[in-house]
């Protein structure tokens, strides 16, 4: 017996059994222990296979992870001492607003690190506002050396239909760029928009890929395709599944990046408490578009006080239109990039 329960508190039960058994039988059984639950629940769905189906078939009962997935579970678990090792670096960058130059930090901090000899690749999981499939479009459409579905289309067919037929390397693309030592490589969410892309995320659950530990294997595929040394994940802004999924689960590094305002403060000082709480040390704060005058470093120097984070100094990326008005990624620039060096 597998038993689910949805986000939108709906039970959903699976049996493999060499015995008859009726599907009203467990939607009643249900329904009794719901009415002892004041009725918070309802009855999804009820798949009966026999044991022959279930091989036919391959269903497998799945076991949960006991890694933290979601907020809640960071908010209320046991402070841990310290973080687990990891032999792949995954660097999740995370903002609690959005606007504030996340993805533009991120490509950069690539870029550098591929100037220094890194293979990098960037994997684009704000998979409700996507944006690194049309900053690298060329590169993404190219009928040779582009990608033939997204991380959206992998996660679906893998999680959702449990097919196998679509790849790492059906997903990941290299930036042709001449002046790194390393490589850069991107995974989009998408290649193109469209109405199929919204269903999909509509029919993805991010504690189901969690339990699966598809991107436990799809890293290990990308590490061994493509001699990765560090992934960046882009991830949606504020408090969601997909940011949880990466920021408590996936990653093994994170780089906040913050507005100078209270309410990015709020916001970022209730994530360090999680972070403590499940034992992740290993993170630091950029404050991002601040004014480039005394009083705009001011303010950002005083709001980080406020911060509930060990870091000892501010972390400042100054406006400049340059990095605002540009269309081209990444910016190579040293007079405009130097702000990322420190990243």
């Amino acid at each position: 017996v597998q038993v689910e329960i949805s986000k939108n508190s709906k039970i959903h039960v699976t049996i493999v059994s060499d015995q008859k058994i009726k599907k009203d039988d467990i939607r009643n059984l249900i329904r009794n222990e719901i009415e002892r639950q004041n009725e918070l629940y309802t009855v999804g769905f009820i798949d009966i296979y026999s044991v022959e189906e279930a091989r036919e078939l391959d269903i497998v009962k799945v076991n949960k992870n006991s890694k933290v997935c979601t907020w809640a579970e960071g908010l209320n678990a046991d402070r841990a001492e310290q973080e687990a090792d990891s032999d792949l670096e995954v660097i999740r960058f995370y903002s609690y607003k959005g606007g504030v130059g996340r993805t533009v930090a991120l490509i950069q901090t690539a870029y550098k690190l591929a100037r220094a000899g890194k293979r990098v690749l960037m994997l684009d999981l704000d998979i409700e506002a996507p944006s690194l499939h049309n900053l690298f479009s060329k590169q993404v459409n190219d009928p040779f050396s582009g990608v033939r579905y997204g991380v959206v289309d992998y996660l679906y067919h893998t999680v959702v239909q449990r097919r196998k037929d679509i790849s790492s390397k059906d997903i990941c693309c290299q930036l042709q760029l001449n002046d790194i030592d390393g490589a850069m490589f991107l995974i989009p969410a998408l290649k193109r928009m469209n109405k199929q892309y919204l269903y999909r995320i509509g029919r993805l659950q991010t504690e189901k890929i969690h339990d699966d530990q598809v991107f436990g294997q799809l890293f290990r595929e990308i590490r061994q395709g493509f001699a990765i040394d560090l992934i960046l994940i882009d991830t949606r802004a504020g408090f969601n599944p997909w940011g949880s999924l990466s920021l408590l689960a996936l990653s093994t590094q994170v780089i906040f990046v913050a507005y100078p305002n209270e309410e990015n403060i709020e916001g970022l000082n209730v994530a360090f408490e999680m972070m403590e709480n499940v034992g992740k040390q290993r993170y630091a704060v950029a404050m991002s578009k601040v004014v480039a005058k005394d009083r705009g470093i001011r303010r950002a120097r005083s709001l980080f006080d406020n911060l509930k984070v060990a870091q000892e100094s501010l972390i400042p990326i100054l406006y400049r239109e340059e990095i605002a008005l540009n269309k081209e990624y990444p910016l190579v620039s040293e007079e405009v990039t130097s702000a990322y060096n420190v990243l």
